[in-house]
């Protein structure tokens, strides 16, 4: 890495965003609009304005914007503050009366989940606009299951706030719906009405052909796939669907640390993106209409495979981030890695700020930055002169890359390290792109030559089935797990601040910051030890 800051201009940007963010989400202040009111216009004059300083008084003005742009995007998002909001007129002890707007493709298992958005509250006998999202539980019924995004229910039923977990230890499944603006829930039996279906507006339109394209690529894997451990995977990587995923499976790619091959994100749509890339390379040509038509498909299919696979913080990121790649080819412009990294998270934080707090935003950037930065130094350590394992040379180095830079983050969320993690990525990373080529494939297919559909079919469904085993077999090994590791935020803040002193020892070759790493690591076990005494 140069030392310059020149070529990653929006890391500079990115951070007084984030900051903003962090302190407008612990310190919500209202009325923050009309700071920016007065600051994007000083701004903007200062970038114009010919003074000896102005660089200067530019920057500086920049990135206080910046820092309350994010304060005010966090305030406006958090709608539980707001005088509408649903929350502050809901019955204790007797049960609401309220209409909804189905916002999510409802998930059916035992129960039928969806969420919703709260558009009116009943008092009084007087409906009342409000604001504000809810997580319903419905009862599974003929109507239930056939609900879709956009339609509109009457419900009488009681709301109660979200809980925290009995177990502190437990994933805190409040905060994550915290974070995705829910901090209410219902459950519903029979007692709602549907008073409106979906396809009112564009958006609702543009949603149920997504959902319709979602539903047939899953109809056509139930109806090649009949083991629930192979339609689970398949359903995971390919359509971004994991109601169908088996305890059993989702526990032993979790201890085998195997499961980000599951969630959809940056490598399925990298391999969307190589996928296209390599059709039209076949044609030889540079005219400018042909490059654009390239751009055209490429960007279409990268945000379709998004959308259907359910828009994850993960997927978000890669489909932004290969869209820059796309654009920037488009136009001839070298690419900065990191810059494109920061672009694609300030864009993303700038539409939904609390994105900064999803565990899969967080993983999946850190994973990014510690593959780019760390995986040439842990590859060029070690030279194997053989093709077949210079290969698994390269793909563990990959492994141990991400792992370095996401281990604080995981260990504060997830309390535990899959010790075998190298090993399973042997597996299920060259195994993805052909799962999800033959799933693509297979559905193509489905449609227009169903003979050929059951045979690529019956090829993925093999595949799947070995992949499971070898990572069942891995799950077997002694060790394959360590349990029980807690560490807190700041904890998990030392972890990092360790982590960038020993990218520094790399980047300087100076042992004080290797002594310093090192010290950061002591502080965190004497803390764990503690703890634990």
């Amino acid at each position: 890495m140069k030392n310059t800051y020149r070529p990653i201009p929006f890391i500079r940007l990115l951070i007084p965003l984030i900051l903003g963010i962090i302190i407008g989400e612990f310190y919500m202040i209202p009325h923050i609009d009309f700071s920016l009111i007065i600051l994007i216009p000083t701004t903007i004059i200062f970038a114009f304005i010919k003074l000896k300083s102005r660089k200067i008084y530019f920057a500086i003005l920049l990135y206080i914007t910046l820092f309350f742009l994010g304060a005010s995007r966090i305030y406006q998002f958090n709608t539980s503050h707001h005088s509408h909001y649903f929350g502050h007129f809901i019955n204790k002890y007797e049960e609401d009366i309220y209409q909804i707007k189905i916002i999510s493709l409802p998930i059916i298992d035992k129960k039928v989940k969806i969420e919703a958005k709260v558009e009116a509250i009943q008092q009084n006998k007087k409906w009342l606009s409000t604001s504000g999202r809810i997580l319903l539980y419905l009862d599974k019924s003929e109507q239930s299951i056939h609900l879709n995004y956009g339609d509109r229910l009457i419900i009488h039923s009681k709301i109660f706030e979200t809980q925290a977990p009995s177990n502190p230890k437990a994933f805190d499944y409040q905060q994550y719906l915290y974070y995705k603006h829910i901090h209410h829930q219902s459950f519903v039996k029979n007692t709602y009405s549907i008073i409106q279906e979906s396809n009112s507006t564009f958006q609702e339109v543009i949603f149920s052909k997504i959902i319709f394209i979602k539903k047939h690529i899953l109809n056509t894997l139930k109806k090649h796939i009949k083991t629930t451990n192979e339609l689970s995977v398949a359903a995971s990587l390919i359509a971004g669907d994991k109601t169908y995923l088996e305890e059993e499976v989702k526990m032993a790619y979790t201890s085998t640390g195997a499961m980000h091959v599951l969630a959809v994100s940056g490598l399925h749509v990298g391999i969307i993106y190589l996928l296209i890339f390599r059709i039209f390379n076949t044609i030889q040509s540079k005219h400018k209409y042909f490059l654009g038509l390239r751009a055209f498909v490429s960007l279409g299919a990268i945000w379709l495979f998004a959308l259907v696979t359910g828009a994850s913080p993960s997927v978000m990121r890669a489909a932004t981030m290969f869209s820059f790649f796309v654009l920037s080819d488009l136009f001839s412009r070298n690419n900065n890695i990191y810059n494109t990294l920061a672009c694609s998270a300030f864009f993303i934080l700038l539409i939904n700020p609390y994105m900064l707090f999803s565990p899969g935003f967080q993983l999946s950037y850190l994973a990014v930055i510690g593959i780019v930065y760390f995986q040439s130094l842990i590859y060029r350590s070690w030279f194997v002169k053989n093709r077949i394992g210079d290969y698994i040379w390269q793909l563990i180095s990959v492994s141990i890359a991400a792992q370095i830079s996401t281990l604080p983050i995981s260990l504060y969320y997830f309390h535990q390290i899959p010790t075998y993690f190298w090993l399973s990525g042997l597996v299920v990373v060259p195994a993805a792109p052909f799962i999800l080529g033959l799933g693509l494939i297979t559905v193509l297919l489905e449609s227009v030559v169903p003979i050929l559909a059951s045979l690529f079919a019956w090829v993925l469904y093999a595949l799947i089935w070995l992949v499971n085993s070898v990572i069942f077999l891995i799950e077997k090994l002694p060790f394959h797990l360590i349990e029980g590791i807690s560490i807190g935020i700041i904890e998990t803040t030392i972890a990092y601040f360790s982590i960038i002193l020993f990218m520094f020892y790399l980047q300087k070759d100076k042992k004080v910051f290797l002594f310093l790493s090192i010290f950061m690591i002591n502080i965190i076990i004497l803390s764990n030890s503690i703890k634990k005494i």
